[in-house]
């Protein structure tokens, strides 16, 4: 065999072991801690409130994944615990709906969507906190870039004032996205 043709062989049996399936997986921050709230000089620590069985934390969460995904709905109960990834299209345009329910009353939610695409490892990050674990010391809540590694959307939805433990406190979910090529040292998994 000629080197030229057996150096693009292993090239293309190479760049081949990384493909996969585009697969999606749902974490949810169920952690109390404290931090220091709001930004700026007037700050205080507010208590984070956040467990799945705590119901002035996540107890009521409910999210949907839809559009050119197989619809699913998950309640705080069926997100306890591991969450293994499970394989999406790789094309299409996907949806998530969140709702926080709290004494009988949606204290917190709306949609969002993204568009899908081949061999990425997408994860959808669930927190009720000041402002999303993907980033340290937002300052614009309405339109929080994304600053940290892989991620690819932060969504805010305010929680009402009268089931709010603090005031500005929020339901983030947070969009990660990777592709093997562009993270080659960490092919076959990232999180």
């Amino acid at each position: 065999m000629r080197p030229i043709r057996a150096l693009y062989l292993a090239t293309t049996l190479a760049s081949g072991a990384c493909a996969q399936d585009p697969t999606l997986e749902i974490t949810v921050y169920d952690r109390g801690g404290s931090q220091r709230w709001p930004l700026g000089q007037d700050t205080v620590r507010v208590q984070i409130v956040s467990g799945l069985d705590d119901p002035k934390g996540l107890a009521g969460l409910e999210l949907g994944i839809g559009g050119a995904l197989p619809r699913r709905v998950f309640k705080a109960t069926d997100l306890a615990g591991e969450n293994p990834p499970f394989v999406v299209p790789g094309e299409g345009v996907a949806t998530v709906t969140v709702r926080l329910v709290q004494d009988g009353q949606v204290v917190a939610g709306g949609a969002e969507e993204w568009t899908l695409e081949p061999e990425v490892e997408w994860n959808l990050d669930v927190a009720r906190v000041p402002w999303p674990p993907s980033e340290i010391g937002v300052m614009d809540l309405e339109n929080p870039e994304c600053n940290w590694f892989w991620c690819h959307r932060n969504w805010r939805f305010p929680i009402a004032d009268e089931a709010a433990n603090y005031e500005d406190e929020a339901l983030w979910v947070t969009l990660y996205r990777a592709h093997p090529d562009e993270c080659a040292d960490l092919c076959g998994g990232w999180w």
